[in-house]
């Protein structure tokens, strides 16, 4: 039986989490989007995803404990299942970094949290998502790199149209990263409070290639068993 840990991903935009994600995701391991999550629940039609429906129609942000509750749903889910589970854009706040230990404290208070925090220099995060793909398939949206791809015009994994995203130019990359250096302080100092472990994780020299088996070292992860 595989041993369950939680971790968190902590890094700027187009440092590898979604490479890691991604590769996390195909080899069996829980692999948490709160956005992928909301819009499941909403074409579901369940409680938490008309709640959730209606703020965003009304251009609210979706308070935390409709997050949380949704969350600790899932994580109930992986639970059963004894997979490794990763957190991915989650938590984004101090207060969510609370609700987080609270859930994991109900729902399998024996489980470790751990963060790994992505580092890597922002000329570096400019160049990587300027030349960035994803698929458009809302369920999969698998991110490849025209780099290490080319011309790649249909996913790998299931089929769907290899698109750019819009918001990933030189502007819009550069003011995520300022937004991004200006929340990280607060998380570090959260997940601190927490007493949850941040280690480190350099990316600056690490390929695409590299990045899994960099990752799988830090964090010592067993291969899950697939269900």
């Amino acid at each position: 039986m595989s041993r369950l840990e939680i971790i968190s991903l902590l890094g700027p935009p187009g440092a590898g989490k979604g490479t890691v994600s991604q590769q996390c995701r195909e080899r069996g391991y829980a692999v948490l989007s709160t956005g992928n999550l909301f819009r499941e629940h909403m074409a579901q039609g369940t409680d938490i995803g008309n709640q959730a429906k209606e703020i965003i129609e009304s251009g609210k942000l979706v308070p935390d404990s409709i997050v949380a509750a949704m969350v600790e749903e899932w994580l109930q889910k992986q639970v059963a299942r004894n997979v490794s589970v990763i957190f991915d854009g989650y938590p984004r706040t101090q207060n969510q970094i609370a609700d987080l230990v609270e859930m994991r404290n109900r729902v399998a208070p024996e489980l470790p949290i751990k963060v790994i925090e992505f580092s890597v220099a922002d000329q570096v995060v400019i160049d990587r998502i300027c030349s960035r793909v994803v698929c458009s398939n809302k369920s999969c949206q698998a991110v490849y790199s025209r780099k290490q791809h080319g011309d790649i015009t249909e996913c790998v994994l299931c089929g769907g149209e290899i698109i750019r995203r819009s918001d990933d130019d030189r502007k819009v990359i550069s003011e995520r990263l300022l937004i991004y250096h200006s929340n990280k302080s607060s998380l570090v100092a959260g997940y601190h409070a927490a007493d949850i472990e941040i280690i480190p994780f350099d990316v600056t020299d690490v390929s695409m290639a590299e990045m899994f088996p960099g990752f799988l070292k830090l964090t010592k992860f067993n291969q899950p068993e697939l269900s």
